[in-house]
């Protein structure tokens, strides 16, 4: 009876993160769930973080598809977080859906070509996969984004890192 009071004179949105946070403690997992969607869903025009808490949360209790619907709604409202485009990578590759990850992942790449966790995870995700050769490719990707980004894009150019690319075997023509 409160937590409907509380809610209705709620302004700022920080009620039901709060209550679900209660619940949590009191292991209602159920209410917890309930109350912390509706903090993402009245954050997530503005902010990813509650959004990126949501998906956590149900990652830690291995609510798999809860937190794939949870990341895909959020990207259909923030869809310039490569943050929550990760979470739902992770989230795939958790639940076994390797391909699947390891996919995303590549569109991902081509979403942002300069930031490295995206090769890097993809990496993880072909490598878990027994795809070691793309693995290879992409840790060798996400080490040339890490250190020296723009300058030795495309790989095999004058870099370090453009070298080191240069060199592995390519098993399929990517970029």
């Amino acid at each position: 009876m409160k937590i409907r009071k509380w809610l209705a004179r709620d302004t700022n949105g920080e009620v039901p993160t709060r209550v679900g946070r209660i619940c949590l403690r009191r292991r209602d997992f159920a209410a917890a769930i309930r109350y912390l969607g509706q903090a993402a869903i009245r954050a997530a025009p503005n902010e990813e973080g509650p959004c990126l808490d949501l998906g956590e949360f149900f990652v830690h209790h291995m609510a798999y598809d809860a937190a794939l619907a949870n990341f895909r709604a959020a990207q259909q409202t923030l869809p310039q977080s490569m943050k929550l485009a990760l979470g739902e990578a992770i989230v795939l590759n958790l639940a076994n859906r390797r391909e699947e990850s390891y996919q995303w992942l590549l569109e991902i790449e081509k979403r942002w070509p300069e930031q490295d966790l995206p090769y890097v995870l993809a990496g993880i995700a072909a490598y878990s996969s027994s795809r070691f050769d793309d693995a290879r490719w992409e840790f060798t990707l996400g080490f040339c984004c890490g250190t020296c980004a723009a300058a030795c894009w495309p790989p095999g150019s004058s870099c370090a890192g453009g070298w080191i690319a240069g060199s592995l075997p390519r098993t399929r023509l990517r970029r």
